[in-house]
């Protein structure tokens, strides 16, 4: 783990040890969610989006639905640089969504001319672009 090519996963987490760009010489440890965590994210997305006893519901049953989880999971994971991991996330929700909405409509396909980003924005589909936080330590001792 020293040369920074080789991580560990940690509770939902893949810590890798990667050299400043600014700082050359010292190291830091960077983490993002894991293989494990994205395709458990993506297997959610699918199982909200993927029956089709949902396509008479309305679309924002739906989206309140991936809201939810949505929040949820990027709250756990906003800390360190899962950044983009989060756009993975955030195109695999539009992706899903589009070809909800296609089938709905009976169409074929994700037709994305007729599904831009702002039609995703418009239904208020939560975006994990953009949460990623850092956060320092507070001092605990007072001298």
């Amino acid at each position: 783990m020293g040369d920074g090519r080789a991580g560990f996963d940690f509770l939902g987490f893949h810590g890798r040890k990667v050299e400043s760009w600014r700082r050359r010489g010292r190291k830091y440890l960077w983490r993002w969610p894991s293989r494990r965590a994205m395709q458990k994210a993506r297997d959610r997305i699918k199982a909200i989006t993927a029956p089709r006893h949902r396509l008479p519901e309305p679309v924002g049953k739906l989206v309140e639905e991936l809201n939810g989880f949505l929040r949820g999971w990027g709250g756990y994971f906003r800390v360190g640089n899962s950044a983009r991991k989060f756009q993975q996330i955030d195109d695999y929700v539009r992706e899903r969504l589009a070809l909800w909405h296609s089938k709905k409509t009976g169409r074929s396909g994700r037709n994305w001319e007729r599904h831009p980003l702002a039609y995703f924005r418009a239904l208020g589909v939560y975006e994990l672009t953009g949460t990623v936080r850092w956060y320092t330590a507070t001092p605990t001792a007072v001298r």
